[in-house]
């Protein structure tokens, strides 16, 4: 089918996702924002080795973070108890730790900070990038819950200026984001899509007559489904 609109992906997206897209006559052109590298000192490979023999508990926000310890621990199997986002991250961890048992599964770090809380855990580690929110450590602090936090992986800005008009563009985290504001606008036509409210919020703080669009799963693959859904949606519409 003749793609009619064209949006922009802000990150990397399944390719069977790109290819669902095209059948329904929407583009999707991929220009990523961030950059992924995986920490490897060795104090931190140390460490990571001697807690895969240990019964912890450990927090997982993003696959990337499940990716770069199931790195360092090469083939060891842990026997963790897991909290973590879902869909993406919890798959990750399905795949990468099959050792390990999930105790809980959330679609924002919000919720799952609920469910540890609930849970009342100690020996808590939680694995994240050197920029992450505040809502998780927040909400442990406040409910006096003790962790220790393990950056095992950065997250870079790409500053890449985009010429090309979109009808819509595809957002998945708060460093996306910025990142890509920082050497872009866009008009007060263009749909933008988040792929949860803690984004959206980042977007906020950039634009505010867009016509806004939130996935409710941290999924991209599901985001992307969720754009074209919406854009069929709006062209049904308006052809009533």
């Amino acid at each position: 089918m003749e793609s009619s609109y064209r949006l922009l992906s802000t990150a990397a997206v399944p390719q069977s996702a790109v290819d669902n897209a095209a059948a329904n006559g929407v583009s999707i052109d991929v220009v990523p924002f961030i950059e992924i590298s995986h920490i490897r000192t060795e104090e931190l490979l140390t460490l990571v080795k001697s807690l895969a023999g240990e019964a912890i508990n450990v927090i997982f926000t993003s696959a990337q973070a499940v990716i770069a310890i199931e790195d360092c621990i090469g083939d060891t199997l842990p026997a963790w108890n897991i909290f973590c986002l879902g869909s993406e991250t919890l798959k990750k961890v399905q795949q990468l730790l099959p050792g390990t048992k999930i105790i809980g599964a959330a679609n924002n770090a919000s919720d799952i900070a609920k469910v540890i809380i609930a849970n009342r855990v100690s020996n808590l580690y939680f694995f994240c990038s050197n920029i992450r929110l505040n809502n998780l450590p927040d909400a442990l602090a406040e409910a006096k819950i003790r962790y220790r936090e393990l950056v095992v992986y950065n997250t870079n800005e790409l500053h890449n200026k985009i010429t090309t008009p979109y009808d819509g563009i595809l957002f998945y985290s708060p460093s996306g984001v910025n990142s890509f504001f920082n050497d872009n606008t866009v008009s007060d036509g263009t749909l933008l899509f988040s792929i949860g409210n803690t984004t959206a919020a980042a977007i906020r703080k950039h634009v505010t007559k867009n016509i806004m669009v939130i996935s409710d799963k941290p999924s991209k693959a599901q985001m992307v489904s969720d754009a074209v859904a919406y854009i069929k949606n709006e062209t049904i519409n308006k052809t009533i």
